[in-house]
Formats: structure tokens, C-alpha cells, sequence
């Protein structure tokens, strides 16, 4: 998607998705950003007809090949079953960050964390950069111009603390638009 706003200093809004995997040796999956050169999650722009929850299965999906039932979320605490409105995971943190380029601009960015059982059911287009899982040991020795810092320390935590959260089936949540308040 284009950039919703085009002037500088404005911010547009971004989703990413920090896939785990804990089978074995624990792994995220860090693809090299073809525009950018560095190891970035998958993730991008919110279209202006979804909401972030709806962004990220969009994104997953176009960028790894994984469906959200293939996927659990990641969350600090149990989300309740609400009987009215949408219920939307909580992304692990929101974060804001200068996007290079000749507008100075901004992302601000709803970071979700999701944990993998398995290979991607669908393959990846062409154009998208190979799924990459990269350990503890390799993510912690990635060099400065190879990945931003606060994506290694989020991947880092991911990889060390795998039971400090809790994993939510994303069937748990829906993609549907929410209901019309009356």
C-alpha cells in the first residue's frame, strides 16, 4: 500500500509480526528487507479499509505464507470472550520509528508476536524475501548495519523468554468488522 499520508512528518500506520518458533531450538523469522538491506519481521501498511488485526493476517499471509489457525498469538495475559464488540489481540508493544527516505516521515507500528507449530501452508510470491529463522546465538551476532537494535532486542526477548506470556489460539479472535452499535 502507498503511504496513507504523503507530507513530511506525518505518520503512517504499520503492523509487524514477530514469528517464533519454539520446536527444537528456539528461532525467529527475520527476512532481509529488499528495500532497506537489514533484517526486519514481516509487517506493513494498514489499509485504510482494515484494522490492524486484519493488516497483520494480510501480511503474514502475502509475506511468510502462514494462515492466522496455523498461528497462536502471543499476549500478556488471557483476553476475555466478548459477546458484542470485535475482539483484537493486544500487540506486544506500539512503537514509532523515522522511515528513511527524501520525506522525512514516520511509522507507527502495532508489533504483534505469534508463535509457529510449523512450515507455512501456502508459499510466498516471488517477489517477497525467503523465510529466514535465525537462533538466539545468530540474531545476537547480526552487526549493527544488519538489523535495527530494537528488533534485535525484540527478537532477543522472544528467544529467551518464551513462558513469560501467553499463547492464544487466534481463532480466539476474529477478523470479521464489528457489529453497528445500537
Amino acid at each position: 500500500m502507498p503511504h496513507t499520508h504523503t507530507e513530511p512528518g506525518q505518520y503512517d500506520p504499520t503492523v509487524t509480526a514477530m514469528v517464533v518458533r519454539y520446536d527444537g531450538v528456539p528461532r525467529v523469522l527475520l527476512p532481509l528487507h529488499r528495500k532497506y538491506g537489514v533484517r526486519l519481521p514481516p509487517g506493513g501498511h494498514i489499509e485504510l479499509d482494515e484494522n490492524p488485526w486484519q493488516a497483520v493476517a494480510r501480511e503474514l499471509l502475502e509475506e511468510t505464507g502462514y494462515h492466522l489457525d496455523q498461528l497462536e498469538v502471543i499476549q500478556f495475559a488471557a483476553a476475555p470472550r466478548l459477546a458484542f464488540n470485535t475482539l483484537h489481540p493486544m500487540p506486544l508493544l506500539y512503537q514509532s520509528h523515522a522511515v528513511p527516505g527524501p520525506v522525512k516521515h514516520f511509522h507507527m507500528d502495532a508489533c504483534f508476536g505469534f508463535v509457529a507449530h510449523g512450515d507455512p501452508r501456502d508459499t510466498i510470491a516471488s517477489d517477497e524475501s525467503p523465510l529466514e529463522w535465525f537462533t538466539e546465538e545468530e540474531v545476537s551476532a547480526f552487526e549493527e548495519h544488519q538489523i535495527p537494535g530494537d528488533m534485535r532486542a525484540m527478537a532477543l526477548y522472544l528467544l529467551r523468554n518464551p513462558s513469560a506470556h501467553v499463547k492464544i489460539a487466534t481463532s480466539h479472535f476474529t477478523l470479521a468488522e464489528p457489529p453497528v452499535f445500537r
